[in-house]
């Protein structure tokens, strides 16, 4: 009897969990959105697979108050070949620019975005530089 009650919590917690709305361990609630940040040094590509294994892409940043949220960590947008036209890994339009003075500068072929930590502005980075990551995934 009481294996059948201890089995009837954990279903009705797993069940409230599922519909609440709510991020799933380990992640963090910001408008509507959940984000994970994960510490392991990774290259664009690779930190971008990582994201898809929790059903999630790399973090896209569409303002300010956004942008002050995940300042600390690796945002990673991307360059089409041969332009300086960014995009968002998770397809969003970049809508919201905050680029440090001089940058970006595209200096080596610089093609993805890390953000500063002293003072929230951007810097772009080459795509195979490994550094910590940021995935964002839609609140379900």
């Amino acid at each position: 009897m009481e294996r059948a009650v201890v089995i009837l919590l954990i279903v009705f917690a797993w069940a409230q969990m599922a519909a609440c709305g709510c991020c799933p361990d380990f992640w963090t609630e910001f408008n509507s959105y959940c984000y994970r940040s994960i510490a392991e040094r990774k290259t664009w590509t690779t930190a971008g697979s990582s994201c898809r294994t929790f059903g999630a892409e790399l973090a896209s940043i569409h303002s300010s108050a956004e942008n002050d949220f995940v300042y600390d960590l690796w945002v990673l947008p991307n360059t089409h070949a041969d332009t300086d036209t960014f995009f968002w890994s998770d397809g969003t339009t970049v809508d919201y620019l905050r680029w440090d003075y001089g940058e970006p500068n595209n200096y080596h072929n610089q093609d993805c975005i890390q953000i500063i930590k002293y003072n929230k502005q951007w810097n772009d980075r080459a795509c195979g530089d490994m550094l910590a990551y940021v995935c964002k995934k839609p609140l379900e």
